[in-house]
């Protein structure tokens, strides 16, 4: 079989590769669709970064190289002992984390804060590649109301349930989300599929404008009326419950500050590359409340198999193109390099 092998800084080659079979307790999965995700770019341009690169991952055992890409969905094909065979032939998608389930952590069933977390495609083969195998109780099976296509955004899908139930928002709640990329799209979503009235802040006019199509949801440019409004009214008194910063900008989190109502909540479900300057004495004098929100757990993948298949959410409208593993460099990443203004996710097929 084929896949993308990392190999250290800016050393990602297509490879044959001898065939996976699953373990004990695991299955194979042969992949339909992998997504390209800013994570592998940032790992390929800057990395080893997650990926384990000077002793094997405690929990896999396994360490660069690697075959990259977690954004996975594929049918099940083998399954290892242990495992029902009537697995095979099940459409799945990955919870691409694991945990150790044994430190404190886990324990507290807070198993993205596991001390040795380690993720699919960064601790151990991922999903740009034909097959791979995973442990049979971090998948999850689809239903027949979802296309494999929709299922190829399950996790960074994920990513977004995690950070809106981390909220614990509700119905009625009002809920901005700063950041209108891929996961703030989908956090739009899945706050209004929770009951709340959502707002959606961006810069660019593009996704906006694929968001005001959305029943519930109202989108707008951070230098629109409509934004300095809502700052000057969080300021008296008015803001929103819940605000979802998913953009990573340093200037962000004090604009997310701004916009929550006094005891309000900010989540921030972004990786920051500078330093932000919040006024803490802001937050102590309202009660705001700022909470980080990294990955998902098994509960968060299902939640967005749910909300797939009972129509609450649509995400094949993030896909801007399917390409093969050889134009993973050439196009995918080049074009998600190009930051273009209508490329959300490009998805490989490495069956062609």
């Amino acid at each position: 079989m084929r896949g993308m092998v990392y190999r250290g800084n800016k050393k990602l080659y297509l490879e044959e590769l001898p065939e996976p079979f699953p373990k004990a307790l695991e299955v194979q999965v042969q992949v339909h669709y992998c997504g390209i995700c800013a994570t592998d770019i940032e790992e390929y341009m800057y990395g080893p970064v997650f990926i384990d690169s000077d002793k094997p991952n405690r929990i896999t055992g396994e360490m660069m190289p690697l075959v990259t890409g977690h954004e996975i969905t594929g049918i099940v094909t083998r399954v290892g002992e242990k495992v029902e065979p009537d697995l095979i032939g099940k459409r799945v998608v990955l919870n691409g984390m694991l945990s150790c389930d044994s430190c404190d952590r886990c324990y507290e069933g807070r198993t993205t804060q596991c001390l040795g977390a380690a993720a699919v495609g960064f601790a151990r083969n991922g999903g740009l590649a034909e097959l791979l195998t995973w442990p049979a109780d971090h998948i999850v099976e689809l239903p027949d109301s979802i296309s494999s296509l929709s299922s190829a955004l399950v996790e960074p899908a994920s990513v977004a349930a995690h950070a809106v139930t981390s909220s614990a928002v509700k119905k009625g709640d009002r809920v901005a989300v700063i950041g209108a990329g891929t996961v703030g799209i989908l956090a739009c979503q899945i706050s209004l599929a929770m009951g709340a009235v959502v707002d959606a802040f961006d810069i660019r006019q593009e996704p906006l404008d694929l968001l005001n199509k959305i029943d519930g949801i109202s989108a707008y440019r951070v230098d629109s009326p409509h934004y300095a409004s809502a700052v000057e009214g969080a300021s008296v008194g008015g803001g929103y419950d819940v605000v979802l910063d998913t953009a990573g900008h340093s200037s962000t989190p004090v604009e997310s500050v701004k916009l929550a109502r006094h005891g309000g909540k900010i989540i921030l479900v972004a990786i920051y590359t500078e330093l932000t300057n919040i006024d803490f004495n802001a937050l102590v004098s309202t009660e705001k409340q700022i909470i980080g929100s990294l990955a998902y757990e098994q509960k968060d993948v299902e939640l967005v198999v749910e909300l797939l298949s009972t129509g609450q959410l649509e995400t094949e409208m993030l896909i801007s193109e399917v390409i093969s593993l050889d134009d993973v460099l050439s196009v995918g990443f080049a074009k998600m390099m190009a930051e273009s203004k209508d490329v959300y996710r490009i998805l490989v097929n490495p069956r062609v």
